[in-house]
Protein backbone atom coordinates (compact mmCIF):
# COMPACT_ATOMS: atom_id res chain seq x y z
CA UNK A 1 0.00 0.00 0.00
CA UNK A 2 0.68 3.72 -0.29
CA UNK A 3 0.22 6.30 1.95
CA UNK A 4 -0.93 9.83 0.20
CA UNK A 5 -0.43 13.27 1.29
CA UNK A 6 -2.89 16.08 0.34
CA UNK A 7 -1.88 19.59 0.54
CA UNK A 8 -5.77 20.59 0.29
CA UNK A 9 -6.11 20.17 3.78
CA UNK A 10 -9.42 18.02 4.80
CA UNK A 11 -11.42 19.24 1.48
CA UNK A 12 -10.74 16.06 -0.72
CA UNK A 13 -12.80 12.83 0.68
CA UNK A 14 -11.30 9.58 0.18
CA UNK A 15 -14.68 8.63 -2.34
CA UNK A 16 -13.08 12.02 -4.56
CA UNK A 17 -9.47 10.75 -3.76
CA UNK A 18 -10.88 7.13 -5.71
CA UNK A 19 -12.43 8.93 -8.28
CA UNK A 20 -9.38 10.59 -9.10
CA UNK A 21 -7.45 7.29 -9.46
CA UNK A 22 -9.56 5.65 -11.68
CA UNK A 23 -10.38 8.22 -13.86
CA UNK A 24 -8.99 8.07 -17.52
CA UNK A 25 -6.47 11.11 -16.31
CA UNK A 26 -4.61 8.95 -13.95
CA UNK A 27 -4.93 6.19 -17.03
CA UNK A 28 -3.15 8.18 -19.17
CA UNK A 29 -0.37 9.53 -16.52
CA UNK A 30 0.47 6.01 -15.79
CA UNK A 31 0.26 5.39 -19.53
CA UNK A 32 2.75 7.78 -20.20
CA UNK A 33 5.38 7.13 -17.23
CA UNK A 34 5.09 3.68 -16.09
CA UNK A 35 6.91 0.60 -17.56
CA UNK A 36 4.78 -1.93 -19.10
CA UNK A 37 4.79 -5.19 -18.94
CA UNK A 38 2.68 -7.96 -20.74
CA UNK A 39 -0.77 -8.13 -21.54
CA UNK A 40 -0.99 -4.48 -20.96
CA UNK A 41 -0.57 -4.42 -17.81
CA UNK A 42 1.55 -1.21 -16.31
CA UNK A 43 3.78 -1.33 -13.10
CA UNK A 44 2.24 0.92 -10.25
CA UNK A 45 5.19 0.95 -8.55
CA UNK A 46 6.10 4.28 -6.44
CA UNK A 47 8.76 5.88 -8.30
CA UNK A 48 5.67 6.06 -11.45
CA UNK A 49 2.89 7.32 -8.84
CA UNK A 50 4.63 9.83 -7.12
CA UNK A 51 5.24 12.67 -9.12
CA UNK A 52 1.34 12.19 -10.00
CA UNK A 53 -0.76 15.14 -8.34
CA UNK A 54 -3.52 16.41 -7.45
CA UNK A 55 -4.38 19.54 -8.24
CA UNK A 56 -6.44 22.70 -6.24
CA UNK A 57 -10.07 22.31 -6.43
CA UNK A 58 -12.31 25.14 -5.93
CA UNK A 59 -15.00 24.01 -3.43
CA UNK A 60 -17.66 24.25 -6.20
CA UNK A 61 -15.56 21.99 -8.15
CA UNK A 62 -15.51 18.98 -5.27
CA UNK A 63 -18.94 19.48 -4.93
CA UNK A 64 -19.70 18.21 -8.01
CA UNK A 65 -16.76 15.63 -8.14
CA UNK A 66 -18.14 14.01 -4.93
CA UNK A 67 -21.77 14.20 -6.42
CA UNK A 68 -20.53 13.20 -10.39
CA UNK A 69 -20.81 9.38 -11.06
CA UNK A 70 -18.08 10.10 -14.03
CA UNK A 71 -15.37 12.78 -13.45
CA UNK A 72 -13.86 12.34 -16.36
CA UNK A 73 -14.71 15.10 -18.37
CA UNK A 74 -13.91 17.49 -15.34
CA UNK A 75 -10.62 16.14 -14.95
CA UNK A 76 -9.29 16.36 -18.01
CA UNK A 77 -11.00 19.82 -18.17
CA UNK A 78 -8.97 20.53 -15.11
CA UNK A 79 -5.67 18.86 -15.89
CA UNK A 80 -5.66 20.57 -19.60
CA UNK A 81 -4.89 17.29 -21.13
CA UNK A 82 -6.83 16.04 -24.48
CA UNK A 83 -7.02 12.43 -24.26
Amino acid sequence: GYGLWLNQGKSITLDVLKKILVSKIFKYYMDKTSKPYQRGYRSYAKRFIENFSIPKFSQKELSILKKSSNVDDILIEKYQIKI
